[in-house]
């Protein structure tokens, strides 16, 4: 349940859509063994021949998380039912649990040419794809951590954990001030312009022929960013 009442499904959205799918009459049963005579038939058909009530009075049990339940719960809840074929990364998670304001702006940072400039990842669509940054929403969480470090003072709790959490303040935070966004983005622009001034192609890593660091990124963009750019 979110903070308007509305209900958000985190995990059983495959399953209930096929429900309403067959209700819709756009499915058909298949593969039935005992009952064959009733293969091929879609809903309307079976409510013609009076068998529909024996579909529809079956309920679906589900457990709802209240509003007021804490951020660190509905992450838990998603993360321990994530469990199918295809597993969401972390912030894939977070993408879909913490919705807001600040998520919308940090996949927004996240698609910022000299941002990508500085991981190194491309802008055509079909490389972009290809991209593990991109397809694990790895760089939309490396924005999340600028942010997220720069008020550490805040962090009492496991790291994956304050990831999560920040998210879900900073969302209210948002809704509260509309001012927010702006000087967030300003801060995030002002770090990214620095590194590139000061290290380039080579930002972020420890040797040449090294790999880009996420702690190490932390580090230099949480200490560029309060100078400004043309300094």
């Amino acid at each position: 349940e979110d903070q308007y009442g509305k209900y958000v499904v985190l995990d059983g959205r495959q399953r209930l859509t096929a429900i309403k799918d067959f209700l819709s009459n756009i499915f058909k049963l298949t593969g039935l063994n005992v009952w064959e005579d009733l293969n091929g038939q879609n809903y309307s058909e079976l409510q013609k021949k009076k068998l529909a009530a024996a579909i529809t009075r079956p309920f679906v049990p589900a457990v709802v998380i209240l509003k007021e339940s804490s951020s660190q719960v509905k992450y838990d809840v998603f993360d321990r039912l994530n469990t199918g074929g295809v597993i969401a990364e972390p912030m894939e998670i977070r993408n879909a649990v913490f919705q807001g304001g600040f998520n919308k702006l940090i996949r927004e940072l996240a698609e910022l040419p000299e941002f990508r400039r500085l991981w190194g990842i491309p802008s055509e669509a079909g490389e972009l794809e290809r991209n593990r940054l991109y397809r694990d929403m790895t760089d939309v969480e490396l924005v999340l951590r600028f942010f997220a470090l720069s008020q550490y003072e805040r962090m009492d709790m496991k790291f994956k954990d304050y990831l999560g959490d920040y998210m879900d303040k900073r969302n209210k935070e948002y809704a509260k001030d509309q001012a927010l966004a702006a000087a967030d983005r300003a801060h995030f622009r002002r770090a990214v312009d620095n590194c590139w001034i000061v290290f380039g192609e080579s930002a972020f890593r420890n040797s040449t022929d090294a790999k880009k660091s996420a702690p190490l990124a932390d580090a230099v963009m949480i200490s560029l960013s309060g100078y400004p750019a043309d300094a």
